[in-house]
């Protein structure tokens, strides 16, 4: 495990951010094995029906990476000043919210699943076999939810090697079990869905499995007693409901989702304004949608390396915060933002300069490729800006602040997102144009988050953070 309070900062965040970038492609298997077995296996029509749908497990997905984000922070500070109770209220406490809420969830979604499919315009031919994907995938809500918070604890605690481990594990399940369920038992689509529910619900248990042998609990009502200090693995399991399961502890279940309500909300609505811009972009015909389809599959050798930073750079000012290094958190800020800034210029380099070989790989011989490169030389100069906005958001996270992240990316990413979008489709309707709308929305969310710390932290910083809290 890695302690980010001590030693050189960079090279302990962006040696801890490489779990997190290789856990983001490994993400990328759960989402497409699916649709790779059904589209060779099944047919046309079920490869539709689960990709038609896959939104609605997008956004519930961001939301409860959200909810993990809350939990990583909290814990990280509690690790950061060495509170072995606190850490325990936490694990018990989320344990309990991954119970209540996957169950609300799951409850919803199978219940409204018929309207919801309505809802989201999934054409009627494969409504029904969309509806049933979707209802089985729903059962892996509580999976979901506590992979997140699990994984979140673990990340804190400086350890985020063991989370990609276990999500690479999963991810191989993923791919046996929709072998054994398609090909072989003949399941068909439902064999899909419940290949990656038992493929989430692996993934979960083994990093419940590395807490509970991980972290030993004290008997109950006595956390109290526990003497501050590094907490360090332990041989015996703890109990995460000793005295039966009950209710989440009242104060610490708010302080986990007064911070991951509003990252979920921001990542499900950023989520919802893509699809939105994507609905524009279906009406400029079958080359600009082949063109926007492989950008965005090209953009993510640049996005996942920009959101690892942003999420080490969380569990770094996390446990900074816990341990009252104000001045560290200051020097590492500038440090992350600057290092993360020029890597992101030079990937982006890289990809502007070989663009017409990347758009040949999703494209070859296609019109499509010219438009795709075309995207790519308008908008990846300024990709730099996201940093920017991983960054500074995890660290106003890091200081209880989530409302502030949320608000910004509403306003700049989603509202004014969609007014540009609004007003390039009336007066220049082309994919080159659209796509501009992307760095114009970082730069105003990066201007609003510079104005934002600026009035948090004044002139000296984040020296000049809010109190350290616990849980």
């Amino acid at each position: 495990m890695i302690d980010l309070t001590e030693g050189p900062i960079l090279k302990k965040t962006f040696l801890f951010a490489i779990p997190f970038l290789l856990s983001s492609l490994v993400q990328q298997l759960y989402s497409t094995v699916d649709l790779i077995f059904a589209g060779r296996f099944l047919g046309t029509a079920a490869a539709a029906a689960i990709g038609s749908g896959s939104i609605l497990l997008t956004l519930v997905l961001g939301f409860f990476t959200g909810t993990g984000v809350g939990a990583g922070v909290l814990a990280g500070q509690a690790f950061g000043r060495g509170d072995k109770a606190s850490v325990h209220r936490l694990i018990r406490t989320s344990a309990r919210i991954t119970i209540l809420a996957g169950t609300v969830l799951t409850a919803v979604g199978i219940g409204a699943m018929s309207r919801l499919v309505v809802l989201i315009r999934v054409p009627a031919e494969i409504r029904p076999e969309s509806a049933l994907y979707l209802r089985i995938c729903f059962l892996s809500m509580i999976p979901i939810a506590g992979y997140n918070l699990g994984a979140g604890i673990l990340r804190a605690s400086g350890d985020s090697r063991t989370p990609v481990r276990y999500q690479l594990a999963g991810g191989l399940i993923n791919v046996a079990c929709n072998y054994l369920l398609i090909c072989v038992l003949r399941l068909g689509i439902a064999g899909a869905a419940a290949a990656t529910v038992l493929s989430q619900s692996s993934a979960m248990l083994l990093v419940w499995r590395a807490i509970l042998t991980r972290f030993s609990l004290p008997d109950p009502g006595r956390e109290s007693d526990v003497p501050a200090g590094r907490i360090r693995p332990a041989k015996r399991r703890m109990q995460v409901f000793p005295a039966g399961f009950g209710l989440p502890d009242a104060e610490t279940a708010r302080s986990i989702l007064k911070i991951g309500i509003p990252a979920g909300l921001q990542a499900s609505v950023i989520t919802f304004s893509n699809l939105l811009v994507q609905s524009q972009i279906n009406r400029l015909g079958a080359v600009s949608i082949a063109a926007f389809t492989a950008y965005f599959k090209a953009e993510n050798f640049i996005y996942y390396p920009i959101m690892a930073v942003g999420q080490a750079a969380a569990v770094y000012f996390a446990q900074n915060e816990g341990a009252g290094k104000r001045e560290r958190i200051r020097r590492g800020c500038g440090l992350i933002l600057s290092a993360g800034a020029a890597s992101a210029a030079v990937i982006a380099a890289v990809m502007i300069l070989f663009s017409t070989e990347i758009s040949g790989v999703f494209l070859a011989g296609s019109p499509a490729a010219m438009v795709c490169a075309s995207m790519i030389h308008a908008a990846w100069p300024f990709y730099f800006l996201y940093v920017f906005l991983e960054v500074l958001g995890a660290l106003l996270r890091s200081k209880g602040d989530a409302v502030a992240p949320m608000a910004i990316s509403l306003l700049n990413l989603c509202a004014f997102r969609l007014i540009l979008l609004s007003v390039i489709m009336q007066r220049a309707p082309a994919a080159e144009k659209v796509v501009m709308i992307y760095p114009v929305t970082w730069f105003t969310a990066t201007m609003c988050y510079i104005v934002v710390c600026a009035a948090k932290f004044g002139s000296r910083g984040c020296d000049n953070g809010a109190a350290r809290g616990r849980i």
